[in-house]
Order: structure tokens, then sequence, then C-alpha cells
């Protein structure tokens, strides 16, 4: 089967620093329960539980969140807005970029002293690398129990809010139905040697879903084949 589910989409809570270039003071208390509203928007069953009046009075002191995603406008309206009709005393703000691009701001934000977001949605590596930089602040959503343990951090560094397939596309002009691929082990066929292969050369999750389907070994073993190949990479899809 060649569609292969990788995790996107992590919706994910941001700590703030100020000291000595540390990463230590945590952003205000109302991102918890901005999170919470979140993962019921993205179709969890049930309804988000009142927040703690703490939560409530931290929220209303500070008046607004700020969201840093990769979503459509339409994407980003159709998750506050549910939120902002349950706290009508909040605004919710965003700014718009790739992953790398919020991985960018984020980590030339918290080097300044000048944290601004409140919650992030990336992809599975960018968020590994905010984690490892001591980035994110672990909240654990009573929400996100009803995900599976693949689609959540343990520790409660991030959740999953959607899933992507990846897929390989073929010119029908060019590719005969007799030799469209079934499995991804047929990228390794020398008729599909040199510039009839095109990849994108920052898709590094690819590698990650296939060593989490396959194992590490084997999936490591199949991209120094394709490398083999001399596949044409370049930035984005063709």
């Amino acid at each position: 089967m060649l569609p292969l589910v990788f995790l996107n989409g992590l919706a994910l809570l941001l700590r703030a620093s100020s000291e000595g270039g540390t990463h230590e003071v945590e952003m205000e208390i109302l991102e918890l329960g901005l999170f919470a509203a979140f993962v019921t928007v993205v179709g969890l069953p049930g309804t988000v539980k009142s927040q703690s009046k703490e939560i409530i009075d931290g929220a209303r002191k500070e008046g607004k969140v700020l969201l840093y995603t990769a979503l459509t406008i339409h994407e980003i309206d159709e998750i506050a807005g549910p939120f902002v009709k349950k706290y009508p005393f909040l605004k919710v703000e965003s700014f718009r970029g790739n992953a790398l691009q919020l991985l960018q701001k984020i980590t030339m934000e918290a080097r300044s002293g000048r944290q601004q977001v409140d919650v992030a949605q990336f992809n599975g590596f960018e968020a590994w690398q905010l984690q490892k930089l001591g980035l994110l602040q672990s909240y654990k959503s009573p929400e996100a129990r009803n995900f599976l343990d693949s689609y959540k951090d343990p520790a409660g560094y991030w959740t999953t809010i959607y899933a992507n397939y990846l897929v390989l596309g073929l010119n029908p002009k060019m590719v005969s139905a007799a030799d469209v691929l079934k499995k991804w082990e047929d990228l390794l066929n020398p008729k599909w040697k040199g510039d009839k292969l095109a990849l994108d050369r920052d898709n590094a999750v690819w590698y990650s879903g296939l060593a989490l389907y396959w194992g590490q070994e084997k999936a490591e073993k199949f991209m120094r084949a394709l490398a083999d190949q001399q596949r044409l990479c370049a930035k984005g899809t063709r």
C-alpha cells in the first residue's frame, strides 16, 4: 500500500525565557484553555470541560491568544470561531508561515528575549527541535486521552490535530497503467533511474514515516538504494 500516514499539525504549547539566555519563564496559563479548545474543534468526542477560575481570570487579563500556524485562513477561522464564541472576552490573532519559517521565528524571538507566541502548530520534525531547545511547555489536556498513544507525546509536549497521507503522483501521459507502482520498493526499479523521479528535498517526514512503519534499518537501506537512482531533488513539488 503506497499511502503512508505521518503525524502532522502538532498543537504545541510554548514556553518562554527572560533570564540569562535560558528558557524558564512559562507563558500565561491562558494557552491551556486554547489548547483544550483546539483538540475538541478538530473532532474529538464530547465538549471541552469548563476551565478553572484561575485560567479564566488569566485569560481575561491577557485578552488575546497568538497562534503561529501553517493552516489556511479558512482553517484558522474554523478553529478560532468556536473558541471565541465560548470565550468572547478573548481575541485570537495568528501569524501564518510554513513549519520552517515558524521554527525560525520562535527561536529568534526566544534568543532576543521577546517571546510572543502562545500556541503553535507544526510538523513533527520542527516540534522535536523546539522540544530539544526547551521551548515547549508540557500540558496534558484531558481531551488528549481520546487520542491513540502514537498521536501524542507521553510527556504532554504535543498532540496531533490531523494526519497527512504521502502518496506518489504519476503522469498518465508518460506512465502506463501496467507500470503503476504498487509498493514503495518499486521506486528502486532501474526504469525509474534518473530524472524520471522527482522528490521534495525538504520532506524529511517521509523517511520518519517509513522508519516508523518498517523499522529504521529497512528504511535506511531503502533510502540509500533510492539515492543510487539519481532521482531529481528539488524544493517543493513539481
